[in-house]
């Protein structure tokens, strides 16, 4: 799908869509409408009991215990947060690009999968790799290496489904000729078969009329 082609198809009720949504989350926002469906979810867990309430409390205190203890800068969790949160490429529904992108060219959900997924794994390794690096030459040297495997990495995939397609019809083409020499190999064997039983028979008419002729000589 070329740029022009994405262009032309832009469909207004997604993008209409998409900013209603940022205007409706900065009214609930303002409006503290976000901090009563928090506390609605909270009282909702406490309907569950105890053991819902100290499992919550107990997930976060193990995160923030878990920072505090290896170390871990409250900024660099913050910034794997951001990026996970952001790096969704296995579902169409996970992110407005895809959003619209799935709109656009008609994608289904396991081509997400299959050409998101390897991404999604490139960008769990490459900020893994850059937030635990202190050396900005190898951090660079990582970035590099992840930014062109990207690049590569779907023309790979587009190359190989080419390929794919160029097989099948390469075997397409080879059978429809087989099918061609056949039949003309068959049309040849059904013609000579005719000519012969052609011949064979002005042979015996001709026979026949000899043999008329001696009888009448007689």
């Amino acid at each position: 799908m070329s740029p022009a082609t994405a262009r032309r198809a832009i469909d207004w009720k997604i993008l209409i869509t998409i900013g209603a949504a940022l205007g409706v989350s900065t009214a609930m926002e303002k409006s503290g409408a976000a901090e009563a469906i928090a506390g609605s979810l909270l009282n909702a867990a406490k309907g569950g009991g105890d053991a819902a309430l100290i499992g919550i409390i107990y997930i976060v205190t193990m995160l923030a215990r878990v920072r505090r203890v290896a170390g871990i800068s409250i900024y660099l969790m913050a910034f794997a947060i951001m990026i996970a949160a952001s790096a969704v490429y296995t579902t169409p529904f996970g992110d407005n690009i895809n959003l619209m992108t799935s709109g656009v060219g008609d994608y289904s959900v396991f081509e997400f999968v299959r050409f998101g997924l390897p991404l999604q794994i490139l960008m769990c390794i490459t900020t893994t790799a850059i937030l635990t690096v202190r050396q900005r030459a190898l951090m660079a040297t990582i970035t590099g290496i992840a930014t062109a495997a990207v690049v590569v990495i779907p023309h790979l995939l587009a190359g190989f489904q080419w390929w794919r397609g160029y097989k099948a019809r390469k075997a397409r083409m080879e059978a429809k000729v087989e099918r061609r020499a056949s039949f003309a190999r068959a049309s040849s064997m059904n013609a000579g078969r005719l000519s012969a039983a052609r011949l064979g028979s002005a042979a015996g008419a001709q026979g026949s009329s000899h043999a008329v002729g001696s009888q009448g000589a007689v």
